[in-house]
Formats: structure tokens, C-alpha cells, sequence
């Protein structure tokens, strides 16, 4: 688990207590909030209201923007999700995101 890493609710943690290395197993349908920005500005959502998705380890991007979308009334194509090396593409399977990764 990396220090800026948010552990949705249900995780099963461990601490291999030699090495002092954290690991998680993150739940099948676990809740994941995005944040959205437009123009680098945060983005406010219908209603005022928190956006959170359930996320499946079988979804791919394109998956999880077309609930997005359906949540906050938006049209598919005026967003995308970006990771640390650029916008994802849309059939980029979840677990292989970073959040996933045993690093």
C-alpha cells in the first residue's frame, strides 16, 4: 500500500512483519470516488452530491466512464480518465491501473 494510496472500506490488510511491506486485497466491488477537473479547476457534480463508483476488477476504463457518465448527467465523450503517463485508454482493464499493482 503506498502512502498516498486511499484503502477503500472492506480492504483486508497485512504487514509482513520481516520485511515491514504492507499489502491489501482490495474487495470485488469496492467504491471509488473520482475526482474530475476541467481546465485544471475541480469539476462541481449535480445536486452538490458525492460521486462514488463501484468498481469491479473485471471493468475497463471504458466501463467505469460510461457509469461516470450516467451519474453526473454527462454525455460519454466529454471526459476521459487519466493516469500518471497520459489518458487512459478506454479498454484498459482495471486491475492493471496502479491501484492494482504489488509495487
Amino acid at each position: 500500500v503506498q502512502p498516498w494510496e486511499a484503502l477503500p472500506p472492506g480492504l483486508e490488510i497485512s504487514m509482513d512483519m520481516a520485511s515491514g511491506r504492507n499489502a491489501a486485497r482490495i474487495p470485488d466491488g469496492w467504491p471509488w470516488t473520482p475526482f474530475l477537473t476541467q481546465d485544471s479547476q475541480p469539476v462541481a457534480f449535480p445536486r452538490k452530491r458525492l460521486l462514488k463508483v463501484k468498481v469491479r476488477v473485471a471493468c475497463t476504463v471504458s466501463g467505469l466512464l460510461d457509469t461516470i457518465a450516467s451519474q453526473i448527467g454527462w454525455e460519454r465523450s466529454r471526459f476521459t480518465l487519466v493516469g500518471p503517463e497520459g489518458e487512459l485508454p478506454p479498454t484498459t482493464p482495471v486491475r492493471s491501473l496502479p491501484l492494482f499493482s504489488d509495487s
